[in-house]
C-alpha cells in the first residue's frame, strides 16, 4: 500500500453512537480502532473484526465524477457493528428503535459536504474523504448521514432480538 494512501485513511475519526441508549467513539479510515466511552448504557457494542478496516489502494479511476456521497456502490468494505447484553427497561416482547449515530470526533466533516468524513491526516491525499452506509437491507442502502448532516440510521427491533443483534455497514473512499 502506498505511504500517501495509508495515511489517507487512518487518521479519519468518526464518532459513533448507538443511542439505546449507547455512545461510542470510533476512529475510522484504513483501519478502525473502536473505543468505547459508553455513557448510560444499557447494552455493550463491538464493531466486526476488532474495528479494523482496510480500504485498500484504489487509483484515480476509482473517483468516478457521477458518484455522490448519496450513491451507494457494491465493493466497499463492511463490518458489522453488535450489540449485547442489553439490560431492556419495561417488559414484555416490545417493538425499540435502535439509532446508530456516526460523527466525526473532531466535530468537523469534508469541505462542502455533511455526508463525507473528512481525511484529518495533514500528510495525506487531499480532497478525499470517507462515507458510510448502512447495508442492513439491501432493499434499502443508504448515507448514514442525510445531506444536513442528520442521522437516519434507525431500525426497528423486538426486545426479544436486540441482544447478540448485528447491524451491518459497508464504507468507501468519497472524493
Amino acid at each position: 500500500m502506498h505511504p500517501t494512501q495509508r495515511k489517507l485513511m487512518k487518521r479519519i475519526i468518526l464518532f459513533l453512537s448507538l443511542l439505546f441508549p449507547i455512545t461510542c467513539p470510533a476512529i475510522a479510515g484504513q483501519d478502525i480502532d473502536l473505543v468505547a466511552n459508553v455513557k448510560n448504557s444499557t447494552c455493550k457494542s463491538g464493531i466486526s473484526n476488532q474495528g479494523n478496516i482496510d480500504l485498500g489502494v484504489v487509483g484515480v479511476g476509482y473517483f468516478s465524477g457521477n458518484v455522490t456521497p448519496e450513491s451507494y456502490q457494491p465493493g466497499g468494505k463492511e463490518f458489522t457493528v453488535t450489540v449485547s447484553d442489553c439490560a431492556l427497561q419495561g417488559t414484555g416482547d416490545v417493538l425499540n428503535q435502535l439509532h446508530i449515530d456516526f460523527r466525526a470526533l473532531s466535530g468537523v466533516m469534508a469541505t462542502g459536504s455533511r455526508q463525507i468524513f473528512a481525511n484529518e491526516d495533514n500528510a495525506g491525499a487531499k480532497n478525499v474523504g470517507v462515507v458510510i452506509f448502512s447495508i442492513q437491507d439491501p432493499a434499502n442502502t443508504f448515507n448514514v448521514l442525510g445531506a444536513t448532516g442528520n442521522s437516519r440510521s434507525v431500525y426497528p427491533v423486538m426486545s426479544s432480538a436486540l441482544n447478540n443483534s448485528s447491524w451491518k455497514f459497508s464504507t468507501r473512499m468519497q472524493k
